[in-house]
């Protein structure tokens, strides 16, 4: 008897649709970690960085939590190539946002600030790019492809995929809202990017829902995305002060460039009130946006209960 007997035809199609999703992710992830082996541009970069994240996501979404070693040497993986490329990543940000300001300034003395700023980072990303390369050749890439491609070959096996996947969901939504309760309450660096990577996780996890046919979704993600992209340029105006303040750090600096340096830090005590600024909002736009996550909630409940299969 065949291993989907017995099953509805929406469970079926449900586990096809995955299935072709889950074979679509990894192929792109594949593609492009070969290709940023010998491409190092900012889009390669963070492409290949998503489309990990997004692997990932999937895998886990039906692999159940008691099998944690079906996926654990893919996901070691996928962790540790986002991680390689990470430095690479800061950089490629923070030299936009350089770029930009250099050329937005009229102060010949703050281009040239940004300037040397500027220098300096493109130097420490060569050799971030080069010590990524370096790791990633070690991975067996064929050896990941055979391992993902049975645990996607596994899913025909999983029982009541369709509330399997919704109950995943409204987990992710729960870790979200207590990141966002965190946030609200102490909204310090560190509460504030666990509650950036939650969001993420929610976000992958709606989408895959969102591609395998629930459309309903959609307005969801794309509210959840604009809370995301402002914590993604908030962080990334984080990484920037961050590497301003070690290279005005560098010993010596002070005695050599004081005015550069005064420059410097004004500008970052400027963004610091900003900063304070924009998380109060991003806060309050989340706060309100989390009262319209309850479908998930009430979608999972119908899963769980079998209507979904009628």
């Amino acid at each position: 008897m065949s291993a989907l007997a017995g099953e509805s035809t929406h469970a079926v199609a449900t586990k096809s649709k995955l299935t072709k999703l889950a074979h679509k992710r990894l192929e792109r992830f594949v593609t492009l970690f070969a290709k940023v082996l010998v491409n190092d541009a900012p889009d390669t970069i963070h492409d290949v960085r998503v489309a990990g994240r997004r692997l990932q996501q999937t895998l886990r979404a039906f692999i159940p939590n008691s099998k944690p070693s079906k996926t654990r040497k893919l996901n070691r993986i996928l962790r540790k190539t986002r991680r390689a490329l990470g430095p690479c990543r800061n950089f490629d940000v923070s030299i936009a946002l350089i770029e930009k300001r250099r050329d937005a300034v009229a102060t010949a003395s703050l281009r040239r600030a940004w300037a040397a700023v500027l220098q300096s980072l493109e130097e420490q990303r060569a050799k971030a790019i080069a010590d990524a390369r370096s790791e990633l050749k070690h991975y067996k890439l064929i050896d990941f492809i055979e391992r993902a491609q049975s645990c996607i070959a596994a899913i025909d096996d999983q029982p009541e995929i369709g509330a399997q996947l919704w109950q995943r969901a409204a987990d992710m939504l729960a870790a979200w809202n207590e990141a966002l309760a965190v946030a609200k309450a102490e909204p310090q660096t560190d509460n504030l990017h666990a509650f950036r990577i939650a969001g993420k996780r929610l976000r992958y996890r709606i989408e895959s829902l969102a591609e395998l046919g629930d459309t309903s979704l959609k307005p969801l993600v794309q509210g959840l995305k604009l809370i995301q992209d402002d914590l993604g340029a908030w962080h990334d105006r984080q990484v920037l002060k961050q590497q301003v303040r070690e290279f005005i750090g560098r010993p010596g600096f002070l005695a050599k460039e004081p005015g550069m340096r005064r420059l410097l830090l004004r500008e970052m005590e400027r963004d610091k009130q900003r900063d304070q600024n924009a998380i109060a909002e991003i806060i309050g736009k989340a706060a309100i946006f989390a009262g319209e996550w309850t479908e998930i909630k009430a979608r999972e409940a119908t899963a769980a209960d079998g209507t979904t299969d009628q």
